[in-house]
């Protein structure tokens, strides 16, 4: 089923450009996105200007 969805999807996922990630703390935010703003802040702080 994954595979399916992957597939209808996959038109959509390769016409869109990569956006950067937003900087931490420029959104608003909730407790569960904790993970998700660990990455943003290892993203700019190591990351970023290794990123073709």
């Amino acid at each position: 089923m994954n595979g399916r969805i992957a597939d209808e999807d996959r038109a959509v996922v390769e016409s869109s450009g990569a956006a950067e990630a937003p900087a931490p703390g420029s959104e608003p935010s909730v407790r569960t996105d904790r993970a998700t703003l660990q990455f943003r802040k290892y993203y700019y702080d190591v990351l970023r200007g290794s990123v073709a």
